[in-house]
Parts: structure tokens; sequence; C-alpha cells
């Protein structure tokens, strides 16, 4: 056996994967749940990422993020949502990277994975080790994953210094299996998926072992 890395979001970057997102002047303006994988996005805009207001690292935003005005500032917070399957397989870990400015809170189906990591001069490189976290296996489901990120930015100095970014990438490893053959002392793991037809709780169950036509 051993794993092979799959990525279910590709990063603006690679892609453009696409996302409904909503750009808003305070996050106390945030409709409620709007993380959680129920919450009606079908009024936000759609948009491809990166977010940004201009080409970083020879990167060109896709959709256009821009903080406008004094302060207190207008538009330095964004909302994104995307909604992703994972193939069928055992999942062994996951990944989630990020490249923001300056502020980023992500979730997945509706779970917190970090809160208000960066800081007012933080960079938005491909990838900053505190934008990158493991994510537990058990976090996904088969289909419908909702990735949702909080993004906000720290404007600070006259008009020119401030920048706005988002991007993400998320990756996981699915078990592969070899189809090396088995030979007598070799260690076999076997994956049953069972289901009980009937109306009776089946306490226990056989299973054959076919190899060559011979049980």
């Amino acid at each position: 056996e051993g794993e092979v890395p799959i990525t279910l979001v590709e990063s603006g970057r690679d892609n453009g994967t696409q996302f409904r997102y909503l750009i808003l002047d305070d996050y106390s303006e945030a409709p409620e749940n709007w993380s959680q994988p129920g919450f009606n996005d079908s009024n936000w805009s759609f948009g491809g990422a990166p977010f940004g207001d201009r080409e970083y690292n020879n990167v060109d935003p896709n959709t256009d993020w821009d903080t406008d005005g004094s302060s207190p500032y207008e538009n330095d917070i964004l909302l994104v949502r995307h909604r992703f399957d994972r193939p069928a397989g055992t999942l062994l870990s996951a990944e989630i990277n990020v490249a923001f400015a300056n502020y980023c809170t992500p979730y997945l189906n509706g779970n917190l994975i970090y809160s208000e990591r960066g800081g007012n001069s933080h960079g938005a490189e491909y990838w900053n080790g505190d934008g990158t976290e493991s994510l537990a296996p058990e976090l996904f489901n088969r289909s419908g994953n909702l990735l949702a990120i909080y993004a906000r930015d720290y404007v600070y100095g006259s008009g020119g210094q401030n920048r706005q970014w988002l991007d993400t990438e998320l990756t996981v490893n699915l078990e592969t299996w070899s189809e090396q053959p088995i030979v007598l002392g070799d260690d076999l793991r076997l994956r049953v998926t069972t289901s009980n037809l009937g109306n009776e709780t089946a306490g226990s169950f056989n299973v054959t072992l076919d190899i060559d036509g011979e049980e």
C-alpha cells in the first residue's frame, strides 16, 4: 500500500478556482452562520481566486478586492465559500495552504481551522508557514464539502501602501493499493464494505476470500 497526493482545491495561481464571495466594510456586517454548510450563498457574487488589488509576484488577481477610503476604510473584509467533493478511498492526511494579506480565518465544513493568523504587515507569499495547517481526515465528507475563508485587510499609511490578497490550495493524500502479487508471509489488509438489507441487526458476518479460484 502507499499514498497518492490529490489537489481538491487548486490555487488561483494554478487554476483559478471559483468561489462565492462577499466584500464588506466591517465583519460585524457578516451574515449569521455564513461559514456553515447550510448557509444560502446564492445571492453572493461569483469569481475566481486569487482575490486582490494588483499583480503579485507575476500572479494576477482574477477577482478585484480593493480597500477604499480612509479610516475606518471600506471593503476591507472578504468572505469566500467554495464547495467540493473528494474521491472515494481512505483519506490518510490533508493540508490547507493560504496566501493572504493581512489576516485570515479558514473553516472546513463549519469547523474552525485557525483564527486571525497574520499581522498588520503580513505578506502574501505562496506559501507562508502560518497559512498552512494540517486537516484531520474526519473533517471531510464524501461530497458537498465547504471551504469558507474570512480575510481581513489592515490598511496603513497612504493609499498606495496597502495590499489585498487571498488565494488558497487544499490537498489530500489518499491510500493506494499495490498490484504486486501476494506471497506467503506478506501482511494483508482487507477493506470490507457491508450493508444490512434486512430488518434485523446482524451481530456478525462471514467473509470468504477467493484467491486464484480457490477458497
